[in-house]
């Protein structure tokens, strides 16, 4: 029987996490984070633990880890900023309102309306796009990131 590859997938807030995680263990260059906000933890303590235990030791294994916040979060989450700054996660600052992860360029793609590092309703998306084998799905995956935009060097935050 053949291997069947399905390159998109759309994503409940706790199968995204359990989704990005395991991707971040299998991450071998880098991951930027595109979110705008950062905190609001309490609702799901638990499994940001384990997100950013994932994050720690991808950090371990030299993966480098962008964080792309929007400008008015620098104030309002400086701690946290701070903390994941002193675990060596590149912060960038810019106006945006982009949720999304990139891992490894073009790899994988998730893209929608969770926060990937703040609160989120039960009603937020996020869908899980992977290139895969073949060219078309990588160069759609391009091209959205020429919309987002990767982070700029004068965008860099340092605490």
């Amino acid at each position: 029987m053949p291997i069947s590859f399905n390159p998109v997938k759309i994503l409940r807030p706790l199968d995204f996490f359990s989704s990005l995680i395991n991707d971040i263990d299998k991450a071998k260059e880098e991951i930027i984070i595109y979110s705008p906000f950062v905190g609001g933890w309490e609702k799901e303590k638990t499994l940001y633990e384990q997100l950013k235990k994932a994050v720690k030791k991808a950090l371990e294994r030299g993966i480098k880890i962008k964080l792309v916040v929007d400008k008015k979060t620098l104030e309002e989450a400086k701690r946290a900023l701070k903390e994941m700054d002193d675990l060596g996660i590149e912060i960038y600052a810019r106006e945006t309102h982009v949720k999304a992860v990139v891992i490894d360029e073009d790899k994988i793609l998730y893209l929608g309306s969770l926060n990937p590092l703040s609160y989120w309703g039960k009603d937020d998306i996020m869908i899980r796009v992977e290139a895969g084998p073949g060219p078309i799905v990588k160069a759609q995956i391009k091209k959205a990131l020429e919309i987002i935009e990767p982070p700029k060097d004068e965008e860099r935050v340092k605490f």
